[in-house]
């Protein structure tokens, strides 16, 4: 799995970490060099994001911890709280590293597949996006016949809206906005500590 922030002020990023039922998000560090590799360098991943290499991890990780000192958010490293092990990434990016949309995005390691980490993790950002970070828009990115992926951000609350090239390919686009003040109240999940998601 590969929005817009409000006018040109960098939010800062409060209650991070996020700790939900399972996860803990927080910013990546250069000592998740090798747990992020496993992941990219993964061929079930690969499948999906396109070929990697060690360098190009170093590149991603570098562009992911200037983007949290930028802006205030990034991807953030995903660790099992129960193991302590770093599954992955979850978070928020400019689109392509380009932008000006803001992307959630999500890579997990094959062994957390299937139990909803995916799902968890996702639901967490989002919360944290249009809430504490306000922002007014995040959008996501899927290949068409990437249907897992699909369910996972139809459960984080994204709705499709469209397609759109991104990623050399045609895609297609999810979106999730920020309540306006007319819109009926919803449910406070909270930033911080959310219940597991669905499978």
């Amino acid at each position: 799995m590969r929005g817009r922030q409000n006018g040109s002020r960098v939010p800062s990023s409060p209650a991070v970490p996020i700790v939900t039922a399972r996860l803990r998000l927080r910013p990546l560090r250069p000592d998740d060099l090798d747990a992020l590799s496993e992941v990219y360098l993964h061929p079930q991943v690969q499948h999906w994001i396109g070929p990697h290499t060690r360098d190009d991890v170093v590149r991603e990780l570098r562009l992911q911890r200037e983007h949290q000192a930028s802006l205030g958010w990034s991807f953030w490293a995903v660790e099992h709280r129960a193991t302590g092990r770093m599954i992955g990434d979850c978070g928020l990016q400019p689109i392509e590293h380009r932008g000006p949309e803001t992307e959630l995005g999500y890579d997990l390691h094959p062994d957390a597949w299937g139990r909803g980490l995916a799902t968890e993790a996702a639901r967490a950002v989002i919360v944290h996006a249009l809430g504490p970070l306000r922002l007014d828009r995040v959008i996501a990115v899927v290949r068409h016949d990437h249907v897992a992926s699909q369910r996972v951000l139809e459960k984080a609350g994204l709705r499709q809206v469209g397609t759109r090239m991104a990623y050399g390919e045609p895609m297609l686009l999810y979106a999730a906005d920020r309540m306006s003040p007319t819109d009926p109240p919803q449910p406070d999940l909270g930033p911080r500590h959310l219940p597991p998601a669905p499978s």
